[in-house]
C-alpha cells in the first residue's frame, strides 16, 4: 500500500536530544549526564514524541562508548516513558581524548560492540554507506560498508532489534534496496533522512 504523505493524521514523532557531535557550545540546554538525557526524552514522551534516539556521554560531556551508560540511559527510558521506541545511533560520535584536539572516529569494533547493551534497545541504526564527514576541526571518513552492515543486521536478528536506516545522500537509499533484494534486510524498511550538514544532502522547504 502506498503511504498517504499528505495525511494531516498520526504521525510518529522521533526526538534526539543530545546528538553525536555537538555540545553545549551549541546549545547551553543540551542534556549530557545519563539523568539528564532520560529527563529529556520523558518531557519530550509527555509531549507526544515515540521514538528516543539516543547518543551518550562520558562525564566530561563527551561522546562514549561505554555500554554501561547506554544501558542507564535505556533503562530510565524503559522505566519512565512506557512504551516508548528507544533506538542506538551507531555512529556513536567523535572520540576526544583531549577536548581541544582534533576528534578520531569511533572503531568499527567499538560500533559493532552496541549489539551488547543492556538492556536491548528496540533499534539500533544502519548507516547506508560511507562518506566523508567533517565537524568542527575533525575531517574523517565515516566506514559503512555492505559487508560491515550486512554483519551488524545479522547480530541485530540474532538479539530481535529493529533497525533504523540513515540515510545522509540518494544512494544510501539504493544500497539499502541491495540489501533488501540480497534478503540481508526485510521490509518494510524505517528511512530516517538525514540533512542540513554540509556534507551531507541539504534540506529544503520541500524535503
Amino acid at each position: 500500500m502506498k503511504p498517504n504523505l499528505t495525511d494531516p493524521g498520526k504521525v510518529v514523532i522521533t526526538v534526539a536530544p543530545t546528538g553525536g557531535l555537538h555540545g553545549r557550545e551549541a546549545n547551553a540546554a543540551l542534556p549530557e549526564q545519563p539523568k539528564d538525557i532520560v529527563q529529556s526524552f520523558k518531557d519530550c514522551f509527555d509531549a507526544g514524541a515515540t521514538v528516543a534516539h539516543m547518543h551518550v556521554r562520558d562525564p566530561r560531556g563527551v561522546t562514549t562508548a561505554n555500554l554501561d551508560v547506554y544501558g542507564e540511559v535505556i533503562d530510565g527510558v524503559m522505566s519512565g516513558c512506557p512504551g516508548m521506541i528507544t533506538q542506538v545511533g551507531n555512529g556513536i560520535g567523535l572520540r576526544y581524548e583531549d577536548i581541544k584536539k582534533e576528534g578520531e572516529p569511533f572503531s568499527l569494533d567499538e560500533r559493532m560492540n552496541l549489539l551488547n547493551i543492556k538492556p536491548v534497545p528496540d533499534q539500533l541504526t544502519l548507516n547506508m554507506g560511507t562518506f566523508h564527514f567533517e565537524h568542527k576541526n575533525s575531517e574523517f571518513l565515516f566506514p559503512n560498508s555492505k559487508r560491515w552492515n550486512t554483519e551488524f543486521v545479522k547480530g541485530c536478528k540474532e538479539r530481535r532489534i529493529g533497525n533504523e536506516l540513515e540515510v545522509y545522500d540518494l544512494s544510501h537509499i539504493q544500497n539499502a534496496i541491495d540489501l533488501m533484494d540480497r534478503g540481508v534486510l526485510e521490509p518494510p524498511l524505517h528511512f530516517s533522512f538525514v540533512l542540513g550538514s554540509k556534507v551531507v544532502s541539504r534540506q529544503t522547504r520541500r524535503c
